[in-house]
């Protein structure tokens, strides 16, 4: 017999992702638990609790079937996750199950009790021989069990001979209807044959209409004796003087027993195939319901949902919030959710214990038994992501199906809400390396675009300051125009920098506002550059009353940029037009030029930032290509869109869109 202590380990690397555990209500499942943890911590791997459902496993009395809940309950607090699986023969499921997980690590467990004499006469039915035969490379660890007063499972025939007075009604029932309608036969003249055919059909019903194999027993017996009794020369007495009868009442009795048991094993393997597609139902409406959350939020609250139509009770999920509080997160039906994101004082205390010991508390349990709910952990791979409160007091105990369903879809959430956070962590590192880039573009731009007008001032205002009296008044003027012009680009630049600032770390604050477009439009004018005086600019407004909702300094900002870019871009004495019309809903503001236009590459990257048409400065000289990304992102703040097109027959015009307001007029 194999013992972990006495194992030669692999390396780390040569395990698969899970050690598998073979859970049942025998007492020697926590042994074959807490081994198979221990070796799964030693390998850094996972461990996966098995449990086998068989026809049998549905009749099990209650004394094991709250032990093999109490053995799925340690499971969980172990870490291990709860697996479940169907079938007639447990040693083909689980070598099935170890094969398609590619598993090699298998702890089984061995009961202390005395074998029966079918085991004894067909060893090759025993577990243990059967993995090994089924899977000859993986590891069988079998556990024994060191309490000998354990006789074993009572499932099937031994479960099912309690007598419940119901079925025993039920078998009266079916028993006096068989008679009377053979009673219909006899009197009629009808053969033999024809009441043996109605008793075999009252065995029948009785297998399926009780529950239990006793039943189908006594109806196979009671069909030979009530045809013996009522229906052979002489009635009325056990004895037959056809000397067949003795061979008819044997092969009656056979054919009962024999239909009845088939009866019964098609009733039971009809309710495991029941139970199995009701779990595969749920299952998979889980895991589609979970992949369409779009947050932790939306997970927290179908995951409430579907445990709420599983249980019929009050789901509610507790959590941490920034400040490391515990809180109500979400909760089915949504009555309290409502009424106080916080905690009640014993809720907050338990649910605090289950996220620090990452075990299950509450009602029915060790630890909070006095509470009337039932805690569990929603686990991550390691640590606890949310607590789930489950209405207990005056509810029956969950049976092991329910259970079992329960941890399920808790892990379904568990791993929902993990890849969510890990797609939040994956948007914010790409959002953080976004911003790093940006800020090493515009690094890279400042040191490169500010030495240029810096040199220019420089240069300028020594000169001026050494040689004022020999430079002529036309010279100093147009020295002067310069240093201005350097001076004003780079007060254009900073503003632009801080805004681009206040974007990047969401500091910028939008006023809203109603404002007429033409005190807009005129504001904006006495903003331009210099160099705009070289253009005709014009601005045209069919309503002087037009009015739309705005930041009113910051669409300035975006107009400026705007005629600014177009001023850089087309040559001295070409127009500009600067108009706005109603769209419906909207205002549309344009602003035309009739210059060289843009290239179809170029419109596609125009609005990105330290993008410059063409790949050339701006202004011929120099420019970050933060002006018209700027406006973009403001003009989005305010809900609108921002677009460029060509200008026929050559130039470009720019728009973009505000939400439109009525002005009224009193006259």
């Amino acid at each position: 017999m194999e013992r972990i202590e006495e194992t030669v380990r692999e390396p780390k690397s040569a395990y698969p992702g899970e050690v598998l555990a073979c859970l049942s209500s025998a007492p020697s499942s926590i042994k074959v638990l807490k081994a198979a943890v221990r070796m799964a911590e030693a390998l850094g791997c996972g461990c996966a609790a098995l449990i086998v459902e068989t026809p049998e496993i549905l009749s099990l009395d209650r004394e094991h079937q709250e032990r093999l809940q109490e053995n799925m309950q340690s499971a969980q607090e172990m870490g291990a996750s709860i697996r479940m699986v169907y079938g007639d023969n447990p040693a083909e499921q689980i070598a099935e199950y170890a094969r398609e997980s590619g598993i090699s690590e298998i702890f089984i467990g061995r009961n202390n009790h005395q074998r029966s004499l079918r085991s004894m006469l067909r060893p090759g039915r025993d577990l243990a021989v059967q993995l090994t035969r089924l899977l000859s490379d993986a590891h069988i660890y079998i556990i024994p069990d060191d309490q000998p007063r354990y006789h074993g499972e009572k499932t099937g025939n031994q479960a099912e001979a309690s007598v419940r007075p119901a079925d025993v009604l039920k078998l009266a029932a079916v028993f006096l209807a068989a008679t009377a309608v053979g009673d219909i036969f006899y009197a009629n003249g009808l053969r033999d044959s024809n009441i043996i055919m109605v008793y075999i059909l009252a065995v029948l019903v009785t297998a399926i209409w009780t529950g239990g194999w006793i039943y189908s027993a006594l109806a196979s017996m009671l069909a030979v004796i009530s045809f013996n009794f009522l229906f052979t020369d002489p009635r009325f007495t056990l004895h037959a003087y056809d000397a067949g009868y003795p061979v008819t009442f044997l092969i009656m009795l056979a054919v009962g027993m024999i239909t009845s048991s088939l009866a019964m094993e098609i009733k039971r393997q009809a309710q495991a195939e029941a139970r199995k597609a009701y779990r595969t139902q749920v299952l998979l409406e889980t895991s589609q319901g979970l992949q369409k959350a779009g947050n932790e939020e939306e997970i927290l609250e179908y995951t409430a949902q579907q445990l709420h139509k599983l249980l019929d009770r009050s789901i509610s999920f507790y959590g941490k919030d920034e400040n490391g509080q515990i809180c109500l997160l979400e909760c089915c039906p949504p009555g309290r959710k409502n009424q106080s994101r916080e905690a009640p004082g014993w809720r907050e205390e338990v649910v605090e214990w289950v996220y620090g010991n990452n075990r299950y508390a509450g009602y029915g349990s060790d630890v909070f038994g006095d509470v009337p709910d039932t805690f569990l952990a929603v686990r991550g791979r390691r640590e606890v992501l949310a607590v789930v409160c489950i209405e207990a007091e005056g509810f029956p105990t969950p049976d092991s199906f329910e259970k079992n369903l329960l941890l399920t879809i808790l892990e379904e959430c568990g791993l929902a809400i993990r890849k969510e956070k890990m797609a939040d962590e994956k948007r914010r590192a790409e959002v953080k390396a976004r911003q790093e880039s940006l800020r090493a573009d515009l690094l890279r731009s400042i040191s490169h675009d500010l030495r240029t007008p810096l040199t220019s001032i420089l240069g300028y205002a020594g000169m001026l300051m050494e040689n004022e009296k020999l430079v002529d008044e036309a010279k100093r003027r147009e020295l002067y125009a310069d240093i201005y012009d350097d001076a004003m680009w780079l007060v254009n630049l900073v503003e632009n920098l801080l805004s681009v600032t206040r974007i990047e770390n969401g500091s910028m604050e939008l006023r809203m506002g109603p404002e007429l477009l033409d005190e807009v439009f005129c504001e904006a004018k006495k903003h331009l550059d210099r160099h705009a005086l070289e253009h005709n600019i014009e601005i045209v407004l069919p309503d002087e009353f037009l009015m739309a909702y705005m930041d009113a300094r910051l669409i300035i900002q975006v107009i400026v940029n705007m005629i600014n870019n177009a001023v850089k871009y087309t040559p001295a004495g070409s127009h500009i037009c600067l108009s706005a019309r109603k769209a419906g809903e909207e205002i549309v503001v344009e602003i035309a030029d009739d210059g060289p236009g843009i290239g179809k590459d170029d419109k596609e990257h125009i609005f990105e930032m330290f993008y410059t048409a063409g790949s050339r400065r701006g202004d011929g000289r120099r420019g970050l290509g933060l002006g018209l990304a700027l406006c973009r992102t403001i003009v989005e703040a305010h809900g609108g869109t921002i677009t460029v097109r060509d200008h026929m027959p050559h130039g470009s015009i720019f728009s973009f869109t505000l939400r439109a307001l009525e002005v009224t007029t009193d006259e």
